[in-house]
C-alpha cells in the first residue's frame, strides 16, 4: 500500500513493545479479577432482595468496566510514547531521514498504536464478558455490552487522534500536555459555558433548543469531565449512559467523525512539520494557548457583565483582580513557555486581544438573550406542541413526556402564548424567576419556523391548560 509500510508498522509495535505488553497483561488481569469482585459485591448487596440473583440485569459498562482504562490511561501513555521522537531533535531528524514518505510513517505508527491499545481493550473485555456469561447470577445483554465496547473503541480513536495532533503541533512534553488539554476540553467547555449562561439569563430555553450544539456529543470530553467529577468527589462514578440509545449512537458517530477530522489535520501537519520544532514550540500554538488560558480566567467577569444589571460597585474590585490575573498569566506564559520575557508592547497586545474576546462574547450573550426574549405574536402561531411537562408532586419533581401532537386550538394557543409572553416580561426584569411547573413546548409559526421554549406555569394557568387539552383530545377522538 502506498500509504502504509508493514516494516514501519512492525517498528511502531517494537517502539512501544514494553508498554504495549504491560498494558495488555494489566488489562487481562483486571479483566479476569474485576468481574468476580463485581459479582461478589452484587451478590452481597442483593442477598436479602426479593429479586433472584439469576434475574438481575447488570449494566453494560459494569461488564467491561476494565475497558475504561484504555481511553483514560492506556491511550495517552502509549500515544505519547509512540510519537515521542517528535520531541527530540536527533530522533526527529533520524525518522525524517528514513527512505519512507512521511505519510507512511504517520499511518503505520498510528495503526501500530491502535493495535496495542485495542488489543488490550478487546481481549480484556471479551474475557470479562465470558466470565459474566458463564456465571448464572446475572442476565447479561451481550448486544448492549458489545455496543459499549464499540463506544470505548471510538473513544480510544478520538483521544489518540487528539494526542497525535497535539504532538504534531508542539515540540516538548509540557507543551504536548497543554495542547492535549486544550483540544480535549476547551472547545466543548466554551460551548457549554455559552449555552448554560444563555439558559441562566432567560430561563425560557433548554439545551435541546440549541439542537446538535447543546448535546455534548464528544465522548472524549464526556469521559474527561466524568473522570474529573469522580476524582473531585462530585459523583460516585462515570455517569455516562452506555446503553444502546439514539443519543449514544449519535455520540459515537459524532466522536468518530471528529476523530477523523483531528487525524486528518495531524496527518497534514506531520507531513509539513520541520525537525527544528522538536525541543521547541510552535509560535502559533503558543499564542493560541496563551490567549486561551488567560481568557479562561476572565469567564466570571464575562458572566457578570452579561447579567441584566451588569457588575455592581462592590464587585468592581474583583473584576480588576480577574483582569490583572489574566495579564499576569500572559506574562508568565511568555517567560515559562517561550523562555523569554518578550516586549511589554506585545504583552499588552495579547491582553487587549483577550479583552476584545470578552467584549465580543458579552455582546453575543446580550444579543442572543434579547432575541430569545422577544414576544411572540399570537396571530403568527399555527400550533403548539407539548414535549415534556415537569411538575412538583408530593413525592418530588415528576415528568411526563407527550407525543408530537400539534394543538391548533385557539384557546390552547392563547393560553400558552399569553403565559409565555408574561414569562418574557418577568424574565427581562428577573432572570431568576421560577414557577412550580415547566413545560417544554414547540411554537409552530406560519413562516415555517419553530421555536423550542420552556413555559413556566402557576397552578391557575396549569388547570386552564390541562382542561383545554383534555377537551381538545376528546373532540379529536370523537
Amino acid at each position: 500500500m502506498r500509504m502504509f509500510s508493514f516494516e514501519l508498522f512492525k517498528e511502531g509495535l517494537r517502539r512501544t513493545r514494553t508498554l504495549g505488553i504491560l498494558f495488555a497483561i494489566g488489562m487481562l488481569i483486571l479483566g479476569f479479577f474485576l468481574p468476580f469482585i463485581i459479582i461478589v459485591d452484587l451478590w452481597v448487596g442483593m442477598i436479602h432482595s426479593a429479586i433472584p440473583l439469576n434475574q438481575l440485569n447488570i449494566g453494560s459498562i459494569d461488564v467491561i468496566v476494565t475497558g475504561l482504562i484504555a481511553p483514560i490511561i492506556g491511550t495517552p501513555i502509549i500515544s505519547i510514547s509512540m510519537f515521542s521522537f517528535l520531541n527530540k531533535r536527533n530522533s526527529s531528524d533520524f525518522f525524517h531521514s528514513l527512505p519512507y514518505k512521511r505519510e507512511k510513517i504517520f499511518i503505520s505508527f498510528f495503526l501500530a498504536l491502535q493495535t496495542w491499545i485495542l488489543s488490550g481493550l478487546w481481549l480484556s473485555s471479551l474475557l470479562s464478558i465470558l466470565i459474566f456469561s458463564i456465571s448464572n447470577f446475572h442476565i447479561v445483554n451481550i448486544i448492549s455490552v458489545l455496543f459499549a465496547l464499540l463506544v470505548l473503541t471510538v473513544a480510544v480513536f478520538l483521544i489518540s487522534a487528539i494526542i497525535v495532533l497535539s504532538m504534531s503541533l508542539t515540540g516538548n512534553l509540557f507543551s504536548n500536555i497543554l495542547t492535549i488539554s486544550f483540544l480535549l476540553l476547551f472547545p466543548q467547555f466554551l460551548s457549554n459555558l455559552f449555552i448554560d449562561q444563555i439558559i441562566a439569563l432567560t430561563r425560557l430555553i433548554s439545551r435541546s433548543t440549541f439542537g446538535f450544539m447543546g448535546g455534548n456529543y464528544n465522548i472524549a470530553f464526556n469521559l474527561s469531565m466524568s473522570l474529573l467529577s469522580f476524582l473531585r468527589g462530585w459523583g460516585s462514578g462515570l455517569h455516562i449512559d452506555w446503553g444502546i440509545s439514539g443519543r449514544m449512537i449519535s455520540i459515537s458517530i459524532y466522536s468518530f467523525l471528529l476523530g477523523i477530522i483531528y487525524l486528518t489535520i495531524a496527518f497534514i501537519l506531520f507531513k509539513k512539520r520541520e525537525s527544528e520544532l522538536a525541543e521547541n514550540n510552535s509560535r502559533c500554538m503558543n499564542f493560541i494557548l496563551k490567549i486561551a488560558f488567560s481568557f479562561i480566567v476572565t469567564i466570571p467577569a464575562i458572566f457578570g457583565f452579561s447579567q441584566i444589571g451588569g457588575i455592581s460597585f462592590n464587585e468592581f474590585g474583583l473584576v480588576i483582580f480577574i483582569y490583572t490575573l489574566s495579564f499576569f498569566i500572559i506574562l508568565c506564559f511568555d517567560i515559562l513557555i517561550t523562555k523569554k520575557s518578550g516586549k511589554i508592547r506585545l504583552i499588552f497586545r495579547d491582553f487587549l486581544i483577550v479583552v476584545a474576546l470578552n467584549i465580543v462574547i458579552i455582546l453575543g450573550l446580550r444579543v442572543t438573550r434579547n432575541i430569545i426574549l422577544q414576544e411572540v405574536n399570537i396571530s403568527n402561531v399555527t400550533g403548539i406542541t407539548i414535549e415534556d411537562w415537569n411538575f412538583r408532586s408530593n413525592t418530588g419533581m415528576r415528568s411526563f413526556h407527550y407525543d408530537n401532537t400539534i394543538y391548533s386550538n385557539d384557546d390552547i394557543i392563547n393560553i400558552v402564548i399569553d403565559n409565555f409572553n408574561d414569562n418574557i416580561h418577568i424574565s427581562s426584569r428577573n432572570p431568576w424567576f421560577h414557577e412550580p411547573e415547566q413545560i417544554q413546548i414547540v411554537i409552530h409559526k406560519d413562516n415555517g419556523r419553530n421555536l423550542k421554549r420552556i413555559l413556566h406555569l402557576n397552578e391557575g394557568v396549569r388547570e386552564q391548560l390541562r382542561i383545554r387539552m383534555i377537551m381538545y383530545n376528546r373532540e379529536n377522538r370523537n
